[in-house]
């Protein structure tokens, strides 16, 4: 199953990447400094299962794109990617397969992505592995080891 990641923080793009590549998923990942337009026809250009989608994308705020995507009712499922509060996030649930919210774990990782893919998820990583943008090599490091 092919994932897009689409996160402003190379970090933590890079760190859940590996998650997702450990448990079997094939991965891409695009930077913030993509346009709406551009990520929209990399979206429907390719066979994504599911896109990771950060909502705040640097000076570009993801909803629009979040918007386009319902609408349109046929392309990949969109898990929000996101630190901001629940009232920023409650009016989008309805157009998105899941949110995860920052810091997550691997375990909510794999469980949102699998259920957004609707597949039974891809492998059980150590429990309690946090990831965050301060810490992301560390847990990638402990999830490697266990």
């Amino acid at each position: 199953m092919k994932v897009l990641i689409i996160e402003d923080s190379a970090d933590l793009a890079d760190a859940t990447a590996d998650v997702l590549l450990q448990a079997g998923y094939d991965v891409a990942v695009r930077s913030s400094g993509w346009s709406f337009d551009k990520m929209l026809g990399l979206i429907e250009a390719a066979d994504f299962g599911v896109v990771l989608l950060d909502l705040g994308l640097g000076a570009m705020d993801a909803t629009p794109l979040i918007d386009v995507l319902a609408l349109a009712g046929d392309g990949p499922p969109v898990v929000l990617f996101t630190g901001a509060d629940e009232a920023r996030v409650a009016p989008l649930r309805a157009k998105v397969a899941g949110v995860l919210r920052k810091p997550f774990s691997v375990d909510e990782l794999l469980e949102v992505v699998s259920a957004a893919c609707g597949a039974p998820r891809a492998s059980s990583p150590p429990s309690g592995v946090r990831v965050s943008e301060p810490d992301l090599l560390g847990a990638i490091k402990r999830h490697d080891t266990a």
